[in-house]
């Protein structure tokens, strides 16, 4: 009789649990390959029939996508993104508008999220072909896509569309911003990292003094391939790299931030994928006019009390007069090895975090490191534009031997 009623009970539960609504429970995140052979990290998610989403393939028509959500079982032929888990009552489609964040459908309700694909098995089976520095395979936003808004008010970077940019990191923990150079222009990788030197310093406070002291190489290790900082660690195209020996420049100031430039050698190279490049040197004689919009980016504070950001943003700042910035900061301005960008009436800038970052401006179809990310007083004030070591001007020091 008790296996009769716990039978009984069974039955209910079952035919209970299949009249609810479809629920979204968070899933695991994996990786899988679709049809066309791209590799892409997917969350799946659940809803009440208990059955796991599937991916087959991509539908590069976006036209199609309303066509195959409301009536795709009509239309499979056109429809070639479907999973059929039971052909007659569940339909599953692929959204697809830019191949990098695409949602999955079962009915008409959402049930899973595609985070992000690499290119195609054609494309990443081609051999990485460096033509020339400072030109990402992902295109950067450009400056009407960019909110002017530090990044203090900028915007989200384009995944991976800045593949010099990378994180400084001690204990684990972003720490500075930095990029990838090459010494050699023929090679497919880079030992090299530039970053400012107040950026390898730590500062004890003590009641009536502080030391600073020079953070020991082996306490440091350099991130890229990065456009989040914590879950991008974990996938393939990230390149962790220990450091082999750091070098700052020999008449570096920690109090004045004079000559604030640092090379960083790492112990095994970044090899260059579509993720992980370098950005191009200028020469040293370059001198760019004033009001040319250069491209900051870094995991900063977005706010002078905020918080650093998970995610990479960028903001376009204008370059300023060297007038206007010795105004803004007297003396503690050096003209020729500093420059200063931003905008007169604050309100967009770099901060706190993303010291050391690179501060690019396009030119001659490539991307060039004209600045590296110094300091400021506060975060996107008012007549306190940011100030950056001018690279141009340690184009030397950065050749010697390292």
């Amino acid at each position: 009789m008790n296996t009769l009623i716990l039978l009984l009970l069974l039955i209910t539960a079952f035919f209970l649990l299949k009249s609810l609504p479809a629920v979204m429970l968070p899933g695991r995140v994996e990786r899988i390959v679709v049809k066309d052979g791209r590799s892409c990290m997917i969350e799946r998610i659940r809803a009440n029939y208990l059955h796991d989403m599937k991916v087959t393939q991509f539908s590069d028509k976006i036209e199609n996508i309303e066509l195959c959500l409301m009536k795709c079982l009509d239309n499979r032929s056109v429809c070639n993104a479907f999973s059929y888990v039971e052909e007659m009552s569940l339909c599953k489609l692929i959204v697809n508008a830019i191949k990098t964040a695409v949602k999955l459908w079962g009915a008409n309700e959402y049930v899973g999220l595609i985070k992000e694909c690499s290119p195609s098995a054609e494309e990443s089976q081609r051999p990485y072909r460096r033509a020339s520095c400072g030109k990402p395979y992902f295109q950067p936003k450009s400056i009407e896509e960019t909110s002017t808004l530090r990044i203090v008010r900028g915007s989200e970077a384009n995944p991976y569309s800045l593949p010099w940019m990378v994180s400084v990191q001690t204990e684990n923990e972003h720490r500075c911003g930095g990029a990838i150079i090459t010494l050699h222009k023929t090679a497919n990788h880079s030992y090299y990292v530039l970053t400012a030197a107040h950026c390898l310093y730590s500062t004890s406070l003590f009641p009536i003094f502080t030391v600073e002291e020079r953070i020991p190489d082996y306490r440091i290790r350099v991130a890229a391939g990065l456009h989040s900082l914590t879950y991008d660690l974990f996938r393939r195209q990230a390149q962790i790299r220990k450091v082999g020996k750091s070098y700052t420049h020999p008449r570096f100031v920690r109090r004045k931030y004079c000559n604030d430039v640092a090379i960083i050698k790492t112990q095994r190279p970044f090899e260059f994928t579509h993720y992980v490049s370098s950005v191009c040197l200028p020469d040293k004689n370059q001198v760019l006019p004033i009001g040319t919009r250069c491209l900051v980016s870094g995991w900063g504070h977005t706010s002078e009390a905020g918080t650093g950001v998970d995610r990479l943003r960028q903001v376009y700042l204008p370059i300023l007069s060297d007038n206007y910035c010795r105004y803004a900061y007297g003396p503690t301005y050096l003209p020729g090895i500093m420059t200063c960008a931003g905008y007169e009436n604050g309100g967009a800038d770099s901060c706190q975090g993303d010291s050391g970052g690179p501060f690019v401006c396009y030119d001659d179809d490539a991307w060039y490191l004209h600045g590296v990310v110094s300091f400021g007083f506060g975060c996107a004030r008012r007549g306190q534009p940011g100030i950056y070591t001018r690279v141009a001007a340690f184009m030397d020091w950065i050749n010697q031997d390292k």
